[in-house]
């Protein structure tokens, strides 16, 4: 299992995030455990009259393996005990987001090491620095926002602005291209250097969805 530092609240809340392969992952998006639990229950009736695991999802039948559900037995039990925690499932990956270490811990030392993937957790020097809009980094870049754009499309008048001054906001050529085009930026963003300019942004973009504080983690050690 790949282990990494937490550097941003995972959905502006957990500080952890646990990452595990299974086939039977599709079963508890969304937090759907009252399904998972039907699924289950067919799976261990097939399990116990030794018939092959088979999980059907629409019209494709996914074959699994009795690892896979044996963990996910275990997964099911661990998650209807507890309330406070988020999952996002991608295909046969599972991510797990939580505020409590130990509870997580229980999880990756339940199910077969072999699905584990990732493991994220904070520096504990810098737990406190971590709220929903602050980005830990390790090095002072000369910006200290970072400005995450909405839904609509971008503005060319901002675009020139931005390509005008470099030492103000820093600006990928992506972002660049679509804001010369007024193509839609969603999700894409741009550093502003300090927060008198964070505010002359505001003014030239109705656009913000996102605003983060990057804090410098070497400025912390001092």
């Amino acid at each position: 299992m790949k282990k990494f530092e937490t550097t941003k609240l995972f959905y502006n809340k957990y500080l952890y995030k646990l990452t595990l392969r299974n086939s039977l992952s599709p079963i508890f998006r969304d937090k759907n455990l009252s399904f998972a639990r039907q699924v289950l229950d067919k799976l261990q009736h097939k399990y116990e009259h030794g018939e092959r695991l088979i999980f059907e999802l629409g019209i494709r039948e996914k074959p699994i393996t009795e690892d896979n559900f044996l963990d996910s037995k275990k997964l099911y039990k661990i998650f209807s005990k507890c309330d406070d925690y988020k999952l996002r499932v991608q295909g046969n990956s599972i991510s797990i987001y939580s505020n409590d270490k130990n509870w997580l811990t229980t999880i990756s030392d339940t199910v077969c090491a072999t699905s584990l993937e990732l493991f994220y957790e904070p520096d504990t020097k810098f737990i406190e620095e971590l709220n929903s809009n602050s980005i830990l980094i390790t090095q002072d870049i000369g910006y200290q926002f970072k400005v995450t754009l909405g839904q609509r499309k971008g503005s060319s008048e901002f675009g020139k602005w931005a390509e005008n001054n470099p030492t103000l906001v820093k600006v990928g050529p992506i972002l660049k291209e679509e804001l010369a085009n007024l193509g839609f930026v969603n999700g894409m963003y741009f550093y502003a250097r300090d927060e008198r300019i964070l505010q002359l942004c505001q003014l030239m973009l109705s656009n913000i969805r996102r605003i983060d504080k990057l804090v410098v983690k070497s400025n912390l050690d001092k």
